[in-house]
């Protein structure tokens, strides 16, 4: 009840406009607070390059991104997960930081959704805060992750509660 009034009262914020993005194919609903620009990149994670759909936003002083790759089979997710992870740490300098469970109901069983807050630095040097969360869903490994100069929690949050698996 709690984060649905955040919601409400977010949503009459002219820098936040929730929207909701169902990306195609995917068994999922995110909340976007903006709207988002979407690409597809072929991105190195270890020794494999992944097709990767992205798609963010910056609105009210943060930015909004959530990614997926299909997992065909060739590497584990978990695996894949920790390339990801560790990828995303080292693009902004990150200081590295422990896994906490993320609950997101009906994620796949089979990689137990994880999450993690760190600060690191944006590429023109600036600090930045970032919380990120993997999961897996109808054969895909997602990424959704805020990024934002100060507290990142209570705008993540809000964002994160917008993501529903159908």
């Amino acid at each position: 009840m709690a984060s649905v009034l955040a919601m409400l009262l977010l949503g009459c914020s002219p820098a936040l406009n929730w929207r909701e993005l169902r990306p195609e194919g995917a068994p999922l609903v995110a909340l976007f607070p903006c709207r988002p620009d979407q690409g597809v990149q072929s991105i190195p994670l270890g020794a494999h390059v992944v097709k990767m759909t992205m798609m963010g936003c910056e609105a009210g002083g943060a930015m909004f991104t959530l990614a997926y790759v299909t997992l065909d089979g060739s590497i584990d997710a978990d695996a894949l997960r920790g390339l990801w992870q560790a990828g995303t740490l080292a693009s902004m300098q990150g200081v590295p930081a422990e896994a906490e469970p993320f609950d997101l109901k009906k994620a796949g069983a089979s990689l137990a959704p994880t999450q993690i807050r760190t600060t690191g630095q944006r590429t023109d040097g600036s600090p930045v805060a970032m919380r990120a969360a993997w999961f897996a869903a109808g054969g895909a490994l997602y990424q959704v992750a805020v990024y934002a100069d100060g507290d990142v929690d209570k705008v993540a949050q809000d964002y994160f509660d917008g993501i529903q698996i159908e």
